[in-house]
């Protein structure tokens, strides 16, 4: 949603936060139709409803300083950060009221974020505790049975306050109280003066957190105000005063023929519900939905993800209050320890059924994982190939030949014409005195032969230079008496050269 437009109504922007069970507090004067400018608080569970069944899950951590959110803030796009860390993000930005996101990139103002309060999830993969809820026809308010129902402080269409536990737990929107807000402001100005000693000594960080603290108690000032009516105060007052009534009267159990609805949900009011088969199985025990036991602690054997759409509001009424587009999960348990073994064999074949396609499902993944993890293999295996062939041709580049043009080819081809010509008529011919090359590679004796008298015959040519040169040396001396200059001469062989002083 782009800054600056106006917000739409709940149900169409507020699906992509149901899957995390995102709730919200509102103003006392927000209607039916509120939006984003009537929220004061966004609930949020540390942990989302698929990762509750994963005991090794991390909380969620701020996007920027990748720690525990401190004084959590929401931007209208749904990231969340420490209201510290968005002060910093600010102020390395152009303009110090409003810049992107750090996560999705979309443009917020800082007057536009909302506080948030992260309640803390347990996750559990063995056993998951269930709360049995009750929903009168077309309202949007689910809330555990007991005390609260039917009474005028809750009635089916209306918001409730948000000071009742149960409220605070399971419904989807609230109305704020002075008493509840107060408390959650203060809370993040207690976490904000313990960040600020962690920090001790980083002064740079530490006024971004005076920062936000300063920014908190002028929001929990503003807010004292807002809420300083006396009306407002009295209602209250009163609402306080019938809770604590209707605490002390025993708790309602609704007719057989109640045309509400019953069912469980994950007792941390994630969007976590048991499974259809398994509340059909509890109502042929109990004969009443009414009768169901007002909280389970089951053993879980497999969850099962589901998106909100018309043909599972149509086959589960009960989940009518889920917007579309919600993702939930359905919880599949074993009620051995809850039911009878005949209501058991009721059900046998819908069970063993169920266990089927489980089973099939599970197999089936089995083998897309493994096909995946083969198909990962082999492309890792063609990366590494070319990887080492681009090594390669870098480390060690190919003689690549230049394009010859037609009449070089044909002198070359001709030259080559010419040489396969003359050798021919050299075999032909015979070999000379020193036979042709071809032969004397061929004939490795002859070879060797031909070079030993080549050099004994050019020792023999050396020898006369030598003897020549010391005679013509020996008879100027005796004619003139005078040492004439000697003169170098290249005596040339058939394997080599050597110099001699003539």
């Amino acid at each position: 949603m782009a800054v600056g437009t106006q917000p739409p109504t709940p149900h169409a922007w507020m699906r992509e936060f149901v899957f995390n069970s995102y709730r919200f507090i509102l103003k006392p004067s927000a209607g039916h139709d509120w939006n984003w400018n009537d929220i004061l608080q966004v609930l949020v569970p540390t942990i989302s409803a698929f990762e509750s069944f994963n005991e090794d899950a991390e909380p969620t951590t701020c996007p920027i300083c990748l720690d525990r959110h401190t004084a959590p803030r929401m931007l209208l796009c749904g990231h969340i950060f420490c209201l510290p860390c968005l002060l910093q993000h600010l102020a390395t930005s152009d303009n110090p009221k409003f810049t992107k996101c750090a996560v999705c990139g979309d443009v917020f103002y800082l007057k536009n974020v909302k506080p948030v309060h992260l309640y803390a999830v347990h996750p559990s993969t063995s056993t998951i505790d269930l709360t049995l809820l009750r929903k009168p026809p077309h309202s949007q308010l689910a809330l555990p049975t007991g005390h609260l129902y039917p009474s005028s402080l809750i009635p089916p269409q209306e918001t409730p306050p948000s000071f009742i536990p149960t409220v605070f737990t399971f419904a989807k929107s609230m109305f704020a109280t002075p008493s509840s807000l107060d408390t959650l402001l203060i809370n993040d100005i207690h976490n904000l003066q313990r960040q600020r000693e962690r920090n001790e000594g980083d002064h740079y960080t530490q006024m971004f957190i005076d920062q936000a603290t300063e920014k908190v108690v002028d929001a929990t000032h503003t807010i004292t105000q807002s809420f300083d009516n006396p009306v407002l105060h009295q209602l209250e007052t009163h609402q306080h005063d019938l809770f604590q009534q209707l605490t002390k009267r025993g708790e309602y159990m609704a007719p057989d023929n109640s045309r509400d609805y019953f069912f469980y949900q994950s007792s941390q009011g994630l969007p976590v519900f048991l499974h259809t088969l398994d509340s059909r199985i509890l109502l042929h025990q109990y004969k009443s939905y009414a009768h169901f036991p007002p909280t389970l602690s089951l053993p879980v054997e497999h969850i099962h993800e589901a998106t909100m759409d018309e043909n599972l509001r149509k086959r589960c009424k009960y989940l009518s209050h889920i917007p579309l587009g919600s993702d939930i999960i359905f919880v599949e348990t074993s009620l051995k320890n809850v039911v009878d073994g005949t209501t058991l064999d009721a059900f046998k074949e819908p069970l063993d059924q169920r266990k089927s396609r489980r089973n099939a499902k599970h197999r089936k993944e089995e083998r897309e994982s493994a096909r995946a993890a083969r198909r990962a293999m082999i492309l890792e295996n063609e990366r590494i190939a070319q990887q080492n062939e681009a090594l390669s041709s870098a480390s060690f580049p190919q003689m690549v030949s230049t394009p010859r043009s037609i009449e070089e080819e044909d002198e070359e081809s001709q030259l080559n014409h010419a040489l396969a010509l003359s050798a021919a008529a050299v075999n032909s011919q015979g070999s000379g005195p020193w036979g042709s090359f071809a032969t004397a590679l061929s004939n490795k004796d002859a070879a060797h032969n031909q070079r030993k008298e080549d050099i004994e015959m050019f020792d023999a040519q050396w020898n006369a230079a030598i003897q020549q040169q010391q005679q013509d040396g020996t008879n100027e001396e005796n004619a003139g008496g005078k040492k004439k200059k000697k003169k170098k001469t290249l005596v040339l062989g058939a394997v080599g050269s050597r110099r001699a002083r003539l």
